[in-house]
């Protein structure tokens, strides 16, 4: 499975990055902005990405909507689910609890993406 990872700690993301490849996932990139996570994911195609709910850019539903509207799953840890409630009818989206453990990731990626 290709993953994009979005977060605003890059050393988290970097442990994060370690432990899905460790799992036969593909890391596609680690970025801290929406901008910079839309392009990557518009360049690399990744089957889900996995992010933080606040980037170094700011929060992170927006970026969220395009990457599901590109039909990429989406993993979002956050201490609050409430604030991605408008996005809760998309089967490709998922939230888990902050702080992101890499158990939860990978059981959730595996949900966005049917498994693949």
């Amino acid at each position: 499975m290709r993953v994009l990872v979005a977060s605003d700690d890059y050393d988290a993301a970097i442990d994060l990055e370690a432990d899905l490849e460790a799992d036969g996932m593909e890391v596609v990139g680690i970025e801290t902005t929406a901008r910079s996570a839309l392009s990557v994911a518009k360049k690399e195609h990744p089957q889900a990405a996995v992010m933080n709910s606040m980037l170094r850019s700011g929060p992170a539903a927006a970026l969220a909507r395009r990457l599901l509207d590109l039909g990429i799953g989406v993993v979002i840890a956050t201490g609050n689910s409430d604030e991605f409630r408008s996005l809760a009818d998309r089967p490709k989206l998922a939230c888990v609890r902050r702080p992101l453990d890499a158990v939860d990731a990978k059981s959730a990626l595996r949900r966005v993406t049917g498994g693949s």
